[in-house]
Formats: structure tokens, C-alpha cells, sequence
């Protein structure tokens, strides 16, 4: 294949490859005239300009006389309109971004930024240290629902994440069952316990350090398990990205993984995967 010195036209030689030859040298040369585009003589356009450039690379050209592109503005979103498209609510990390709003909770709230409010606001808000987790006006239901939902820990250092997946559902007025400190190193505490897990639609497996707990679950239920790895180890263990790795790479199939520490996006995983918020 012979080519211009722009890569746009190529005579094609003999052989089944040089159609195919031609298409990506023609692309290829697409792509050099876009990184070349200046603007004024000698200088480059910058990041944001050459993005609008990319935008409106196969529009129509404009006139003189036509309105230039503008950049693209996304709206905001608000609790309510997430509540209805999703049936869950997001969930910030310092009570200053409520506001007036006394419908949702919070996540990671440190005791220092609990403290900051008045003491009538504090009064409305459901803490708990160990989850760091905070929630208005919590739903409650007499009598209490079902177990939908099980949250199981490796050892015990998995608690506070395990509780905000936990609290986050309990508020959506979903029914959990709680096992803690059943990891693969005491295997015959989970065995025990395995009949009341199987018939449950959703296993929450919060581990850290080698995070195998997920797999074996994987290996042993029937519903849909959610890993959540966790920063507990040390050494290797690297904050929870060796057992996030080994989430990933899990063996048994259909393991869904959540990011490190993540409880709150464990439990709005499940109640997705129960059909929304109740």
C-alpha cells in the first residue's frame, strides 16, 4: 500500500490485507490532522478547546454569522430526583450538606463534625461510632421484616463496615442477618451456620487481608454474594488492595465486587438486586 503523506488516500496493493491497510491509515491520519489543529498561527489549542474540537469534528461547518459551540453543562441532581429514578437516596459525609433536608443519612461522619451541630440536631440524628454512620427520621417497622439480606464478616476488625452495609438497609426497611468473625480461618464457624444463609437472596462478605471469605461463599450459596474488601492487614496486605485483587479474581463465578471499605455501596448493590428501596 502506497500512502500520502497525510495517510488519507492509498492505492491498494495485490493481497487481501491491503483494503484493511488502507481503512487504518486513513483513520490514523484522521487522528494526526486532529492533534494538529491550532489555534492561531504556531500556537496549540489547549485541552478544553481541543475536546470541543473532538465534539464537532463531523458536524457541518459553521458560518460567520452562527452561534459558537458552547461547553456542555450538566444539571444537578437532586436527592428526590435520585429517589425516584432509583429508589435510593445519596448519602453525603458532613451534616452541613443537608441543610433543611432531614430524609437521609450520613456516612463517615466523624465524631468532631457530629459535635459541630446543635444539640437539637443531634437529637434527630440515629449515630452509631462504630459505623460511623448517622441517619434522620429512620424508618422503622413493627414487627421487624424478615431477613432478605446477610452481611458476613471475616473477623472481627470488619465490624464497622459490615455495620454501615447493615444500618444502610435496615433504614430501607430491609430484614438482615448479621454473622461476624466466621472467616476461612475458623471455616467450621461459617459451616455451622451455613442453612440459615443459603435460602437468603443476597450475602454480603466483608474481609480484608486475603479476602477469601467471598469465594467460599460464592462456592456455597445459591444468591447473589457481594464482596466488600476491606483496609484490615498489614504488610502485603497493602490497605486492602490485595484483597480487593483477590475479589477480583475470585474463582467463583458471578461474585460481585464493591470497592474498598465500601459498606453503603454493598448495601444499595442489594437493594438493587431486590428490586429497590422497600
Amino acid at each position: 500500500v502506497e500512502l500520502s503523506v497525510d495517510g488519507e488516500r492509498g492505492r491498494q496493493a495485490d493481497g487481501a490485507y491491503g483494503g484493511m491497510a488502507a481503512i487504518v491509515a486513513r483513520d490514523r491520519g484522521r487522528r494526526d490532522r486532529r492533534r494538529r489543529a491550532v489555534d492561531g498561527p504556531g500556537r496549540s489549542i489547549g485541552r478544553r478547546r481541543r475536546l470541543r474540537v473532538h465534539r464537532t469534528w463531523n458536524r457541518p461547518e459553521q458560518g460567520e454569522d452562527d452561534e459558537p459551540d458552547r461547553p456542555l453543562h450538566l444539571a444537578p441532581i437532586s436527592l428526590s430526583e435520585s429517589l425516584c429514578r432509583t429508589g435510593i437516596g445519596t448519602v453525603p459525609s458532613h451534616p452541613e450538606t443537608l441543610g433543611d433536608d432531614s430524609s437521609r443519612g450520613l456516612t463517615r461522619l466523624a465524631p468532631a463534625a457530629l459535635a459541630e451541630l446543635s444539640e437539637a440536631r443531634q437529637r434527630q440524628i440515629d449515630y452509631e461510632p462504630l459505623s460511623a454512620t448517622g441517619f434522620f427520621a429512620r424508618r422503622q417497622s413493627e414487627p421487624p421484616p424478615a431477613p432478605e439480606v446477610a452481611v458476613v464478616t471475616a473477623g472481627s476488625s470488619d465490624a464497622g463496615v459490615a455495620r454501615e452495609a447493615a444500618r444502610t438497609l435496615d433504614y430501607y426497611g430491609v430484614g438482615v442477618l448479621e454473622l461476624h468473625d466466621v472467616g476461612v480461618a475458623g471455616l467450621w464457624r461459617l459451616l455451622a451456620r451455613l442453612e440459615s444463609l443459603r435460602p437468603l437472596k443476597v450475602v454480603i462478605a466483608v474481609a480484608g487481608m486475603d479476602a477469601a471469605l467471598p469465594s467460599v461463599l460464592g462456592g456455597l450459596v445459591p444468591g447473589l454474594v457481594i464482596a466488600v474488601p476491606t483496609s484490615t492487614g498489614y504488610g502485603v496486605a497493602r490497605a486492602g488492595e490485595t484483597a480487593l485483587h483477590a475479589a477480583l479474581a475470585s474463582c467463583a463465578p458471578g461474585v460481585v465486587v464493591c470497592n474498598i471499605d465500601n459498606g453503603y455501596g454493598a448495601a444499595c448493590a442489594a437493594l438493587r438486586a431486590l428490586g429497590g428501596a422497600r
